[in-house]
C-alpha cells in the first residue's frame, strides 16, 4: 500500500488575446451601423455625413453610443491552489485499487462587468433629459430608449451620448473544484487487462469571461457577480461541471488454439471495448429577452421557478425535457430566482469496440486487420434542451430555437475498417 499527497500553487501570465478587444474600440477600430438606411443616401441620417475614410488626426470623430472595452491595468493573473491525496493498495496478484481526492481553489478569476448599463426606471410614463431637451415617454423603460437610460447619458447627455456599452474585466472572481477519483486496474495476465475509472466531482465558480468584449456579455446584474455564481462553464457558457463519469476499458486476446482450424480462424484476435457513462451536464434556463432592460440581453437572464412544481416533465424525452409550467418570466426590471447552470441535461452512454488481428505471412512481414465501432449499440445521446422560456420549443431537445433542424444529439454509430501491411 502507498499513500501520496501533494499541493501546489500555479499561475500564468494573461494572454495578449484577453486584451485584444481594446484595439477594436472607437474611434479608430469601431464598427459603424446605420439602421434603416436609404439606398440613395445611406449616410443621410448619420451625424456629420459619411465618416469614411477615417482620417487619423486630432479632429477624429467619436461616434454616438459607441461600444468600448477597458481593462484594469493592475489586474492579477489567475491563480490555482491545487491539492491531492492518493491511497493505493494492491490486492491479489494482478489488481490495484487507487482512491484519490483532487481539489483546487481558484482566485483572480477574470470576469466581465458593465460600467455603463441602462438603468431601469419603471414602466410608467416619465420625462428624460436628452440632447434634444426633455423628452416624454409613455413607457419609461423600453428597449427603444436603452441608450437614453444609460448611466453616463443620464448624468450628462451631451457627453454621455458618445458612450454605449463599456465592458471591463475584473480579477476578483473565485471558484473551486472537489473530486473523488477511484481507479481499479488489472495488469495484463491470461490475455486480459482491465482499467476502470470513476469520478464524482463538483465545480462551482463565478461567471468566467477571459476576453471581455464590447457585446455587453458580462454579469447579468452589473456590480453583482455573485448573482451569477453556479456550476462551472467555459467561455461558450457550456457547463464543464461533470458530476459523475465512469469509464471502463479492457483489452482481451483470444488464446492460440492447438487445433489447426481454430488456430487459423480464432487465435490471436484482440478485443478492446470502452464503455463511457456520464451524468448530464448543467445549463441555464433564460427568459430570452432583456427583461431587466439594462442593455445586457436576455441570454443569461433567468426566470422564476414556480414553487412546488418540478422543473422536469414526469416522462422526460426529446419531445419534452423541461416542464414549461414550472417557469414564469419575472416582472420587468427584476431577475428570476433560478440559479445559473442549475438544471441538468440528459446523460451519455457510449460503447466503443475495436477488433483486430495480425496475420504473419513471413518473418518480417504481416497484415493487420482492424475494425472499429463508435457507439456500437447506436444509443441515442440527446443534447441540451431549448433553454429560452419565450420560445415555443422551450424544453424540447432540438438543434435551434426554430426547431427546424432536427434533433440535437451525439454521434450515431460510426464504423471504420483498416487493413495494414507491415514489412
Amino acid at each position: 500500500m502507498s499513500i501520496r499527497a501533494s499541493a501546489g500553487i500555479f499561475t500564468d501570465r494573461g494572454a495578449l488575446y484577453s486584451m485584444s478587444a481594446m484595439a477594436q474600440d472607437s474611434p479608430y477600430g469601431s464598427v459603424i451601423m446605420i439602421n434603416n438606411p436609404k439606398v440613395e443616401d445611406p449616410w443621410g441620417s448619420y451625424p456629420g455625413g459619411n465618416p469614411l475614410p477615417i482620417v487619423l488626426n486630432k479632429n477624429i470623430i467619436f461616434p454616438t453610443f459607441a461600444s468600448y472595452v477597458t481593462d484594469n491595468p493592475h489586474w492579477h493573473p489567475t491563480t490555482v491552489n491545487q491539492f491531492s491525496l492518493s491511497v493505493q493498495r494492491q490486492f491479489g496478484q494482478d489488481w490495484l485499487l487507487s482512491v484519490n481526492y483532487v481539489g483546487n481553489t481558484i482566485s483572480h478569476l477574470i470576469n466581465a462587468q458593465q460600467l455603463n448599463p441602462a438603468v431601469f426606471l419603471g414602466t410608467g410614463p416619465c420625462t428624460l433629459n436628452t440632447v434634444n431637451g426633455p423628452t416624454s415617454y409613455s413607457v419609461c423603460s423600453t428597449t427603444a430608449n436603452t441608450n437614453q437610460r444609460r448611466a453616463l447619458y443620464m448624468k450628462n447627455p451631451a457627453l454621455g451620448q458618445y458612450y454605449g456599452i463599456i465592458s471591463t474585466s475584473y480579477d476578483d472572481g473565485t471558484g473551486n473544484y472537489n473530486g473523488m477519483y477511484v481507479q481499479v486496474q488489472k495488469r495484463l495476465s491470461r490475455g486480459t487487462t482491465i482499467l476502470a475509472n470513476y469520478t464524482w466531482s463538483h465545480c462551482i465558480s463565478d461567471l468566467w469571461n477571459g476576453n471581455p468584449g464590447n457585446n455587453g456579455v458580462s454579469s447579468v446584474t452589473p456590480g453583482d457577480r455573485r448573482l451569477d455564481r453556479g456550476a462551472c462553464d467555459d467561455a461558450g457558457q457550456q457547463s464543464t461541471d461533470q458530476r459523475h463519469v465512469l469509464t471502463l476499458s479492457a483489452v482481451a486476446q483470444t488464446p492460440r488454439f492447438s487445433n489447426n482450424m481454430l488456430r487459423l480462424f480464432a487465435s490471436d484476435w484482440q478485443f478492446s471495448p470502452i464503455l463511457k457513462v456520464k451524468s448530464g451536464s448543467y445549463f441555464t434556463v433564460n427568459v430570452g429577452t432583456d427583461n431587466l432592460l439594462n442593455g445586457e440581453g436576455g441570454g443569461n437572464q433567468r426566470p422564476n421557478q414556480v414553487a412546488g412544481v418540478s422543473p422536469y416533465l414526469d416522462n422526460k424525452s426529446v419531445d419534452g425535457w423541461l416542464n414549461p409550467k414550472a417557469f414564469v418570466i419575472p416582472p420587468m426590471g427584476t431577475m428570476g430566482n433560478v440559479p445559473r447552470n442549475s438544471l441538468q441535461a440528459p446523460g451519455l452512454i457510449q460503447l466503443d469496440l475495436s477488433v483486430s488481428r495480425t496475420f504473419r505471412i513471413a518473418e518480417r512481414k504481416s497484415i493487420q486487420v482492424r475494425g472499429e465501432s463508435f457507439n456500437l449499440p447506436n444509443h441515442l445521446n440527446p443534447g441540451l434542451p431549448i433553454a429560452a422560456v419565450n420560445q415555443g420549443t422551450f424544453g424540447k431537445i432540438q438543434t435551434d430555437v426554430s426547431g427546424t433542424s432536427g434533433l440535437s444529439a451525439g454521434d450515431p454509430r460510426i464504423l471504420q475498417f483498416a487493413l495494414k501491411y507491415v514489412f
